[in-house]
């Protein structure tokens, strides 16, 4: 069995997302014959974990399938030193094939005890954001502008290179904070809410996104988002419709309190598809009714509307929750 044990070429920073001391913590590869194949045996597996204050990297590669078994005894006598194993889409392969092979081989093997940190499941909401063809890891190195050069470079030593990318989810989950906000354009151009804020975790790599209700930027903890609106005539449509007469002749309902001072002739009970009232202004897109009131067109469209006007520029709170509801 070929064993290769060398320190790690690289400084590993850990995150706050990962809550445990340095070293309880390891990252975690292996191989089989047939990717897939959770019943393969393991043709090579991996290491990375502090030891006297210097991270190292453990490489076993078993050249005979008797080797398999030494290989995990081995494996087995380390893994109770950590209480979190970090790793990529292992939980879907490399921790079944671990926990099928120790079984296979009558070796005892518990890790419920242990963390596990699944980093392509946890990297999945960056594929829309940072417009990822595809998640494997080769196309999380490249946007890192992680290259393999060496010898021993493989899947494992590059896992400590990926952990910036929890900065990238922090934006997402709201990790950040509006310094500024105007209105753009005039009368006569397409109106447009500007908002600058700061991340409250640099990012490693500048990126700009184009989405459907807007255009965003972000380069260290510079973050911009031009966030684009409608000029229109929208609609309120109240939810107690039946306390209502629509007055077809006006376009517009008043309530029954009031309704005596109308003409029976002239007024009809309000349905949820005539119970509104009309709003000219400037207004934002919505994916959902976060904010209320929400404005439509109609009453069936999927997108509703929040009015734009100068008052939205002096509440940091729901200007944050703009741009926070546009990238979720």
């Amino acid at each position: 069995m070929i064993l290769q044990n060398f320190t790690f070429p690289r400084a590993i920073a850990l995150l706050d997302e990962i809550p445990y001391p340095p070293e309880k913590i390891a990252f975690l590869d292996l191989e089989t014959k047939a990717y897939g194949r959770k019943n393969s045996h393991i043709l090579y597996l991996g290491l990375i974990f502090l030891e006297n204050s210097t991270w190292q990297v453990r490489q076993w590669l078993p050249e005979e399938p008797e080797e398999e078994k030494t290989m995990l005894q081995e494996v087995l006598s380390l893994l109770p030193c950590f209480s979190c194993l970090i790793h990529y889409n292992g939980n879907s392969f490399d921790l079944p094939v671990l926990t099928k092979r120790c079984s296979a081989l009558n070796l005892p093997l518990d890790l419920s005890q242990m963390e596990s940190v699944d980093l392509y499941r946890a990297f999945a909401p960056l594929k829309k954001l940072l417009g990822f063809p595809h998640l494997d890891q080769r196309s999380l190195e490249n946007f890192l502008g992680l290259e393999r050069t060496g010898i021993f470079i493989n899947d494992l030593l590059q896992l400590p290179g990926l952990l910036p990318l929890f900065s990238y989810l922090a934006l997402l989950e709201g990790g950040f904070s509006v310094t500024s906000a105007s209105l753009k354009g005039g009368d006569s151009e397409e109106p447009a809410l500007s908002i600058q804020a700061e991340l409250l975790k640099p990012v490693p790599k500048p990126f700009s996104l184009h989405l459907p209700t807007g255009y965003l930027s972000c380069e260290e903890k510079e973050f911009g988002f031009l966030m684009y609106g409608i000029r229109d005539t929208l609609k309120y449509f109240y939810p107690d419709y039946q306390n209502y007469y629509y007055l077809p002749e006006e376009d517009m309902v008043i309530h029954k309190s009031i309704a005596d001072s109308v003409d029976p002739s002239y007024r009809k009970k309000a349905t949820k598809n005539t119970c509104y009232t009309k709003k000219a202004g400037i207004f934002l897109p919505q994916s959902s009714p976060w904010f209320h009131p929400a404005f439509y067109r109609d009453r069936k469209d999927k997108t509703c509307y929040l009015l734009m006007d100068d008052r939205l520029l002096q509440q940091p709170q729901l200007l944050h929750d703009c741009v926070f509801h546009s990238l979720v």
